[in-house]
């Protein structure tokens, strides 16, 4: 960035982008030049990512373009257009903007919008420009923290971690989002995700009933360790039908009325032959494949599987008229004795010391740990 540009301003914009596109026309109103220091191009740059901050996405481009109208080669500028026009989904003009730039924000903004847009070889050019990016300026913290986000989001989580671990060791005074990524990188590395769902399923922050499906079916292996502790008398398995075979069979005798063209629809269709307590279909013979899964239903899920795999039925009510641990959930709750059960093993853990906080979704990261745990528990 530019001298003066706050880099913590713009770290934090990457967490506004996410939460939606640019609405609305953007002013061109003129601007006149002026020698004083508060009309410069670095004032309504450094004033764009602060509404950027904010969320106030209309009034940032407004002040980028006032920017670029004092001085149309403003580098810092031209990136913060460049990525709004890619939030917008026009990456025509997102591309045309950024190659104007000069300096390490030309390779930043397009290291950014290449991990925006993800097309075609994208993750090759994204390596390309950190290549050019370390030769101008090696120890630019907002090139390796871009960079880490690009290997996050192609599953390369080893280079992401060594990218965040980066930023920290450059920038002492800013830690907070690089520490919160690094972090981040560390459980998926300890959750070790075998399959291209399990990495894919790592970063889903709120992870849905047909995205568990597939967990369970592909991280888990669920329908084979059901058969090797002989509790199938029925192949479940994904892998025995074509697609063509599947959609066949689905649109004639589908088991929910509501997964018939979903990604997932094999893996559900073979969750749903187990039985698994609380990944039923419901009574309107719907699956609701897009609901959340909080995690008070993913420890009943989770005690169910223990309960099948062990043939211990004892478990689920082991702990029936103990008192609670936590303040948020009573021991006459439906899943008090499955939350025990989960917690106690170590499979999930409260978020508190005394709060489980039952209504709070699963992440993907989170699922993905507690399926590793499961799995080393029962080998």
């Amino acid at each position: 960035m530019g001298k003066g540009l706050s880099f913590k301003i713009v770290l934090c914009s990457l967490l506004i982008f996410k939460l939606g596109i640019i609405t609305g026309g953007c002013s061109k109103a003129k601007v006149k030049k002026s020698k004083n220091e508060i009309y410069s191009p670095l004032h309504y740059t450094n004033n764009g990512y602060r509404f950027l901050s904010k969320n106030e996405l209309s009034k940032a481009f407004e002040s980028f373009d006032h920017a670029l109208q004092l001085d149309s080669g403003f580098s810092p500028a031209l990136l913060g257009t460049a990525i709004i026009y890619g939030l917008q989904g026009n990456y025509k003009a997102a591309f045309k903007q950024i190659k104007k730039a000069k300096g390490i924000e030309k390779q930043i903004g397009l290291i950014r919008l290449y991990s925006m847009e993800r097309a075609g070889n994208w993750y090759s050019e994204v390596i390309k420009e950190f290549e050019k990016g370390i030769n101008i300026e090696p120890l630019n913290p907002e090139l390796w923290y871009y960079t880490g986000h690009a290997h996050k989001l192609n599953f390369v989580f080893d280079k992401a971690g060594e990218s965040f671990k980066k930023v920290l060791e450059i920038n002492k005074e800013f830690t907070e989002e690089a520490k919160k990524e690094w972090v981040f990188i560390e459980k998926i590395q300890q959750a070790l995700p075998d399959t291209e769902i399990g990495k894919k399923m790592a970063l889903v922050e709120s992870i849905d009933r047909a995205e568990l499906a597939a967990l369970f079916i592909e991280e888990l292996h669920l329908n084979k360790l059901f058969r090797k502790k002989g509790k199938l008398d029925f192949d479940s398995s994904v892998n025995m039908k074509s697609e063509d075979e599947f959609q066949i069979e689905a649109e004639k005798n589908s088991k929910a009325t509501d997964i018939v063209n979903h990604i997932y629809k094999v893996y559900i269709e073979a969750i749903i032959d187990l039985s698994i307590r609380g990944l039923e279909v419901f009574p309107d013979h719907t699956f609701r494949p897009d609901k959340k899964v909080s995690r008070v239903e993913y420890a009943v899920m989770i005690e169910d599987i223990l309960m099948k795999i062990t043939g211990d039925e004892a478990l689920t009510t082991k702990f029936i008229g103990s008192e609670s641990p936590y303040s948020d959930i009573r021991n006459d709750h439906f899943a008090f004795n499955a939350i025990m059960t989960v917690t106690t093993r170590g499979i999930l853990e409260a978020k508190t010391n005394n709060e489980f906080v039952i209504d709070d979704t699963i992440s993907g990261i989170d699922a993905l740990i507690a399926i590793k745990k499961l799995k080393k528990d029962n080998k």
